[in-house]
Formats: structure tokens, C-alpha cells, sequence
């Protein structure tokens, strides 16, 4: 697993600094630390490992009972300004229904909670800390309190006219950068829901993109949502947020198979210096690319295969 190099100026390949080895398992999710020191990845096996930043090497291995090590498909780590004292607290989900808050930097289980019957698939936590939000195979989306960690709120209706809610998976979460009441959801109905918690409702609905992982991003300015759908061909759009309009579809480039367009599992809008470049990959055939915003066009792909992609600044 590479950690990439920061500067995006006349990019034209990757550049690893960092090469991370996974002997026998692939990577399911992945996410940094709030500081940057800390990589936590998991595995197909259900273990979830944390590495350092600095030099790749590998500091905790996180145990869960061994009637818990379903894998995990999304993780997010706490942010770190505002209600908590505690830095570097991991929640990772997983196919078992089971939630999970660790300390990353010690190894140390912090607490878990449990949906019965259900299978999680995406984790968001607010940047205010304040909530954080779960969603999987029961079409719902669970909204909780991050102080107390109890659920407060269930998302799963429409207005009964304009939107309905999912009708399949979920598998995709994104909160709103500007207004917290409100977080986005996407998955296998090849539809995007907006919901409000206000009203505790979906207010809108987008058709179109079918997720089938972490591939759902808002812009720095709250105005585009960047999606990637597992199939090939329109695979990579942007719509507008307001509208819910198609704004465009970014061609995917021709890879390694010239008979086959990757099928994408991970897209995000780069942050920092790299706000210009847009990050999407996934499998058959397995590929990564990076993309200039404005013009959409390419700038340099890897070949391997992809099932999450980190939120990255330069």
C-alpha cells in the first residue's frame, strides 16, 4: 500500500514514499490518523492494523473477540477539535453489525455496540465530532450521539412523493461540510438520498450512480458531489448539489486491458494543495487514477487492485 507524495505540480507519475506490505490478505478501508501520524488499515481477515506514518511500520494489531472478527468495510478516526479530550480514537464497522471505538495509538478497545440483524457497510463521523453516522445491508441510515454513543435517530423514509429512501444496500456516506444537519447516502438502488435530520427524512433523491464503496465526496465549496459507480462505463460524475443535475462524466482512461475500463470502488476530491486533482479506483481491471479537476482530463494511473482510497492533503 503506497502513501503518495504530496506535490502536485506537472504530476506525472506516482511517486511512493512509503510502501506498506500486507502479507496474505488484501486491504478492505483505510483512513489517517486527524494528525497524520497514524495509517489504520484493515484486512479481508477481519483485523485491523495501525501503522506509522513516518516509516511504514507497523505499531498495534486491534483485537476483537475472536466471535467478532467479521471484515471491515469503513473506518473513520474521531476528529480531534471541540467536545473530546481523547486524540486518535478509531470507529471501525463491520459485516457482523458491530461497532467499534478504539484507541489506535495505544491498541486498546474502547467500547462496542451492536445492530442486531444488520450488516455495516460505511461509517462517517461530522467534522464537529458531534455525530457520527452508520449505514449497511438494512437500507437505513443510524445517526449517534458521539458523546454518549447511543442512536438517536433513524433515517430510512422519503416524503412520500419526490423521495422514498434506499430500497437495497448502502455503502457510501457523506456528511455536508457547511450544514450538519444534513449527510448524503449512496449505494446499489443507483440512487443518492439527501437527508435532513431536522425533518428526519430524505428531502432528495439523484438516480444514477451505482456505489458499491467509499465513492462518494463533496467539494471544498458544498456545490458538486463527485461520485464512482462499479460498472464500466460512466463510471466517474460530478452533479450539482443544489439541483441534483448531471454536471458531467470524466472518461476514464484506457488501461493496462485496452478492452476493459476499471469498474471503481473509491473516489474522492483531493484537499489542500492537491484541491486541483481528483482520486478514483477499483478492479477488472484494477486500476488508480488521478485526475485534474478543471479539465477532467488524466494525469497518471497505477495498476493495481483498489477497494479504498484516502482522503488526501498536500
Amino acid at each position: 500500500m503506497p502513501i503518495l507524495d504530496g506535490s502536485v505540480s506537472g504530476l506525472v507519475s506516482f511517486k511512493p514514499s512509503v510502501n506498506i506490505s500486507i502479507d496474505g490478505h488484501e486491504a478492505t478501508s483505510s483512513c489517517f490518523s486527524e494528525d497524520g501520524r497514524w495509517l489504520a488499515v484493515s484486512h479481508t481477515s477481519g483485523i485491523i492494523q495501525i501503522y506509522r506514518v513516518a516509516d511504514g511500520g507497523l505499531s498495534f494489531t486491534l483485537k476483537k473477540q475472536s466471535s467478532q472478527k467479521y471484515p471491515c468495510l469503513s473506518m473513520c478516526f474521531r476528529p480531534t477539535e471541540g467536545l473530546f479530550s481523547t486524540k486518535n480514537v478509531l470507529i471501525s464497522v463491520d459485516v457482523g453489525g458491530c461497532i467499534h471505538h478504539w484507541h489506535a495509538s495505544s491498541g486498546k478497545l474502547i467500547s462496542t455496540i451492536q445492530e442486531p440483524g444488520n450488516e455495516i457497510f460505511s461509517v462517517a463521523h461530522q467534522d464537529t465530532g458531534v455525530l457520527f453516522a452508520t449505514a449497511g445491508l438494512d437500507t437505513k441510515v443510524r445517526i449517534y450521539d458521539g458523546l454518549t454513543r447511543k442512536m438517536s435517530l433513524v433515517l430510512d423514509e422519503g416524503d412520500g412523493s419526490s423521495t422514498t429512501g434506499h430500497t437495497n444496500r448502502i455503502f457510501a456516506l457523506k456528511w455536508n461540510l457547511n450544514d450538519t444537519d444534513v449527510i448524503m447516502s449512496g449505494g446499489w438502488d443507483k440512487t443518492l438520498q439527501v437527508w435532513d435530520l431536522r425533518i428526519g427524512k430524505s428531502v432528495r433523491s439523484i438516480y444514477g450512480p451505482f456505489l458499491c464503496g467509499s465513492s462518494l465526496d463533496f467539494d471544498m465549496n458544498n456545490e458538486r458531489i463527485l461520485t464512482g459507480s462499479w460498472r464500466t462505463s460512466e463510471q466517474l460524475q460530478e452533479w450539482d448539489y443544489g439541483t441534483g443535475a448531471l454536471i458531467r462524466t470524466i472518461l476514464w482512461p484506457q488501461g493496462m486491458d485496452y478492452d476493459k475500463l476499471c469498474k471503481i470502488y473509491s473516489a474522492c476530491y483531493g484537499r489542500g494543495m492537491a484541491q486541483e486533482l481528483i482520486a478514483a479506483g477499483g478492479n477488472i481491471p484494477n486500476q488508480v487514477s488521478l485526475f485534474h479537476w478543471e479539465s477532467g482530463q488524466d494525469k497518471t494511473s497505477m495498476y493495481n487492485a483498489v477497494y479504498t482510497l484516502i482522503k488526501w492533503r498536500c
